[in-house]
C-alpha cells in the first residue's frame, strides 16, 4: 500500500501524511501550554468564552479556575449545599453565551450560574428523576456521561438516565430531554432505548458497545450520533432533525473486535482494580486471562464506530475513532472531521491531548505528559480541513 508524506508544518503548523491511497491524515503540531498554572489535576472540562478567557473545571477544590492570557486570575467553588457550592460539578454548559459559563452539577441536579468572582447569581434545578451512575463510568466508557447543552437562552438539553448505569451498555437506557432555562422538562427529544434496541446481536454485551453520543453545535443545534443509520443528526426546536451528515464509509462499516484490542481493554480495567491492592505481575496476568475467558460474552464482537463527538465553531463535526493502540479504552488520537457539505479529513492530535473546545482556529483541551501530569493545552487547526 502506498504511503504518502508531505510536511507542510512551515505553512500550516501541521504535517500531512496518508496511510493509504484513499485517505490523507493531517498531523497537528505539538500542544502548547495555554495556561501558566502547573498545579492542575483532575480536570473534567475546559471552556473558552467570547472574551478569550479559559475556564477550567476540576474534580477537586477549588473546582473552577479562570485564566486570562494564560495567567490564573481567579479560583473558586467548594463542596457544599450553599450558594456557590457544588456536590459533583461535572462540566460547563455547552453553547453557553454567558461569562463565566454555567456549571452542570448532576450530583445536585443543578445548573449553577456564578459571577466572575465566584458569587452565585442563579441556579436551575432539573425537575426529573435520574438513574444512579457509577462513579468510575467516565473512566471505562465513551462520550460525555454528564453533559448539559444550551441551544438557546431559554432552553437546556441534557441526557436523562432511565435506569442505573454500571456498564457501557446501560448508557442506552437514556433519553435526550429538553428543559426550560429553569429546569422544567418540556419534551423528550430522542429516546436512545428506541434507537439502539434493534441491535439485538449486541444485546448481551456489557462493554465496548455503541453508545449514545451528543454534542452542542454553535448554530444552536444538538448533534446526535445514530449508530444504526450510521449518521450524525442535528436537532433544533422540533423532534425531527434539521440536518444530517453521513458517516464516512470507513467509519460506517462494522469492524470485528481484534483480540489485541480486547486484551488491552481488559488489562487496563483489571490493572485499575488491582492498583490499590499492590498486586504483583503474576496476579495481574492471571486475572487478565481469567476475565478474558470467563467474561468474553460481556464484550461486543465489533468495535464501536466512534467513541467521541464534538462540533467546532465552523460547523464541522469531529468523530473520534476507536483504537486501543493510542489508549487502552480505545479513545484514540485519530479524529475524522466532516464538513457541512459532507467532505471529510482525518486529524491526528498529539499524544495525551484531549480536545474539548474550539476557539479562533485552535483546539483547546486537556494535555497530559508521559507521567500523567495535566495542564491545559492548545494546538493549531490544520489548514486543509473541509
Amino acid at each position: 500500500m502506498r504511503y504518502l508524506s508531505l510536511c507542510l508544518a512551515s505553512l500550516l503548523g501541521a504535517c500531512v501524511t496518508g496511510p493509504g491511497e484513499d485517505e490523507l491524515v493531517l498531523e497537528t503540531g505539538p500542544a502548547i501550554s495555554a495556561v501558566t498554572d502547573t498545579l492542575l489535576f483532575g480536570v473534567r472540562d475546559v471552556a473558552v468564552t467570547a472574551d478569550g478567557d479559559i475556564w477550567v473545571l476540576s474534580r477537586h477544590e477549588p473546582f473552577i479556575r479562570r485564566f486570562t492570557a494564560g495567567r490564573l486570575i481567579a479560583s473558586f467553588g467548594r463542596s457544599g449545599a450553599g450558594p456557590g457550592e457544588f456536590r459533583a460539578p461535572w462540566s460547563f454548559v455547552r453553547g453557553d453565551r454567558l461569562i463565566p459559563p454555567r456549571v452542570f452539577d448532576p450530583g445536585a441536579r443543578l445548573i449553577v450560574r456564578l459571577d466572575t468572582a465566584g458569587r452565585e447569581l442563579a441556579r436551575s434545578s432539573f425537575r426529573t428523576t435520574w438513574g444512579f451512575v457509577r462513579s468510575d463510568i467516565e473512566d471505562v466508557s465513551y462520550g460525555q456521561v454528564f453533559r448539559a447543552l444550551s441551544p438557546s437562552d431559554s432552553q437546556l438539553v441534557s441526557l436523562v438516565y432511565l435506569g442505573d448505569v454500571g456498564t457501557t451498555r446501560d448508557l442506552r437506557r437514556s433519553a435526550l430531554v429538553r428543559f426550560t432555562a429553569l429546569g422544567s422538562p418540556i419534551d423528550t427529544l430522542l429516546s436512545f432505548r428506541n434507537l439502539f434496541d434493534p441491535q439485538t446481536d449486541r444485546s448481551a454485551a456489557r462493554w465496548l458497545v455503541t453508545v449514545p453520543l451528543v454534542a452542542g453545535c454553535p448554530d444552536g443545534t444538538t448533534a446526535v450520533y445514530d449508530g444504526i443509520a450510521a449518521e450524525i443528526r442535528g436537532y433544533s426546536s422540533g423532534n425531527e432533525p434539521v440536518w444530517r451528515v453521513a458517516m464516512p464509509p470507513r467509519l460506517a462499516e462494522s469492524r470485528g473486535m481484534p483480540a489485541a484490542d480486547l486484551e488491552r481493554y481488559v488489562r487496563y480495567r483489571v490493572l485499575g482494580e488491582l492498583l490499590e491492592n499492590q498486586a504483583d505481575t503474576s496476579t495481574l496476568e492471571h486475572r487478565v486471562a481469567e476475565q478474558l475467558q470467563s467474561t468474553k460474552a460481556w464484550y461486543a464482537s465489533t468495535v464501536p464506530s466512534i467513541v467521541g463527538l464534538l462540533c467546532d465553531d465552523r460547523g464541522r463535526v469531529w468523530l473520534q475513532q476507536f483504537d486501543t493502540r493510542d489508549d487502552p479504552l480505545g479513545k484514540s488520537r485519530t479524529w475524522t472531521v466532516v464538513g457541512p457539505a459532507g467532505a471529510s479529513a482525518t486529524v491526528r492530535v498529539p499524544a495525551g491531548f484531549i480536545p474539548l473546545a474550539f476557539s479562533q482556529a485552535t483546539i483547546v483541551g486537556i494535555s497530559r505528559d508521559s507521567l500523567g501530569v495535566e495542564t491545559v493545552g492548545r494546538i493549531a487547526l490544520p489548514g486543509l480541513l473541509p
